[in-house]
């Protein structure tokens, strides 16, 4: 191969910065693969731009606009009312302190619950596929995320966000924990 021909190595930041526009195009994907209208497209929108935001606007990089410190506020405020009411709440054998009935997604037949579970006073949110599958989970202590939604559905339109576990997005975590809890009726959350 001649030296004209060979790619230019990238520098950390261009990795950096083509893996988070790479992320940032699986979660917009991720909230257009659900019709226009309707609830559930709004609360992947919600999850999608507060991890998003932690992207862009990372939680310790300091110069943060003031309505963005205002959003993580209210985030944070919603967390909180939220845990205190779970707090109440006594869990089962397994941890868990409530868990929906099975439901199905309306597009891919998939039968999934929400539930919340305690552990050792670390409340883990989650979706749970029917057969255990996590597809998505929130740990607000850990503040660790998933969101896997890897059905063939979802890859053909590059639409599985592809985080599991994943620390660093402490706002869309708070954000996706805060709409478990309002799908269990533990609280109301619109997200604003």
């Amino acid at each position: 191969m001649d030296a004209v021909d060979a790619k230019p190595e990238l520098s950390e930041s261009e990795i950096k910065r083509e893996a988070d526009t790479n992320q940032i195009n699986r979660l917009r994907n991720w909230v257009n693969e659900r019709p226009v209208i309707g609830l559930e497209r709004r609360v992947r929108s919600r999850i999608a731009n507060a991890i998003i935001t932690d992207i862009l606007d990372p939680v310790d990089h300091g110069n943060v606009p003031h309505n963005l410190e205002t959003y993580r506020q209210h985030v944070d405020n919603a967390v909180q009312i939220g845990t205190q009411r779970l707090k109440g709440l006594p869990a089962n054998e397994n941890g868990v302190i409530i868990k929906s009935a099975d439901r199905t997604d309306k597009l891919t037949g998939r039968v999934f619950y929400t539930q919340v579970r305690n552990e050792n006073e670390r409340f883990i949110s989650e979706e749970l596929g029917a057969n255990g599958e996590v597809i998505s989970r929130s740990d607000i202590r850990g503040q660790e995320i998933t969101l896997n939604y890897s059905d063939a559905r979802y890859q053909e339109k590059g639409a599985d966000p592809k985080i599991f576990d994943k620390p660093g997005f402490p706002t869309g975590t708070k954000v996706l924990f805060l709409n478990h809890l309002a799908s269990l009726g533990i609280i109301t959350w619109r997200g604003k």
